[in-house]
């Protein structure tokens, strides 16, 4: 598993059927298939990040080893695979106050480490041939690499295979379950990264274990992408009034008040 970067206090309430419809979704993982695209909606602050949490610190994850990547979208930088580079960051175990020379240890360490454990030659040449494509995008350069030797057009477009190889790669020594939230604040150039993503584990879906949670909110907004890519939906709603008194037992430690409830 990977780290869950936001942290919820206390039991959530109201929400079984959704967790269990998720679990259905990610079931091809555990078949060495691909599960798919899953969009996750409601209006803000309904709890989708929080059931994405939920479901990540479930049981179901005791029984099933997995590899989470968590992509949090920033509504002020829409920097260009902005999403990505976060969870790269955290990948790679890259952190702020490390020296240069730190993060480039860190960063093919890693890299290293996962192309010894390939059992895809295909694949380890890919992710060699591209490794100062991702170290861009964690702001690793080196002198006469493919990436210093590209255009900007040459660029973008092995930033893509890039991606995609280490998804597959990823893939290969664990399910991978990728999770990109607030997806109507993501940059164009990270859902044009989803589209190819898609289209590339679709053409061998009994190869790549790989399933894509989308949270977004189409409320107040013009946004598409998501219902444009996602093979499933669940629309969050509000929670019944028996759930609102047993969450505000959970809070408050005790029984509440009909008042309370209603």
């Amino acid at each position: 598993k990977h780290e869950m970067s936001a942290v919820y206090q206390g039991e959530m309430v109201g929400r079984e059927e959704e967790l269990s419809r998720l679990a259905g979704f990610v079931e091809p993982l555990w078949q060495g298939r691909f599960a798919g695209f899953l969009s996750l909606t409601g209006d803000a602050g309904i709890g989708k990040s929080r059931l994405v949490q939920a479901f990540y610190s479930s049981s179901l994850f005791e029984e099933h080893r997995a590899l989470w990547g968590f992509c949090m979208a920033d509504q002020v930088l829409r920097r260009s695979f902005n999403p990505l580079r976060g969870w790269l960051l955290r990948y790679f175990g890259i952190l702020q106050n490390q020296s240069l020379e730190e993060r480039r240890r860190a960063f093919d360490s890693k890299l290293d480490e996962l192309l010894a454990s390939l059992p895809d030659p295909e694949l380890v040449r890919e992710l060699d041939r591209t490794r100062s494509i991702l170290g861009a995008l964690v702001e690793l350069y080196w002198d006469d690499s493919l990436y210093s030797q590209l255009d900007a057009e040459a660029r973008y477009n092995n930033t893509f295979l890039a991606l995609i190889a280490l998804v597959k790669a990823e893939s290969l020594r664990q399910p991978f379950i990728l999770s990109v939230d607030d997806l109507h604040f993501v940059d164009p150039d990270t859902i044009a990264f989803l589209s190819q993503l898609k289209r590339s584990l679709s053409a061998s879906p009994e190869r790549y274990p790989v399933a894509v949670l989308l949270t977004y909110r189409r409320q107040g907004i013009d946004f598409q992408e998501g219902d444009d890519l996602a093979d499933a939906a669940i629309n969050l709603a509000g929670i019944t009034l028996a759930d609102v008194s047993r969450l505000a037992e959970t809070l408050l430690g005790g029984p509440s008040s009909l008042e309370l409830g209603s």
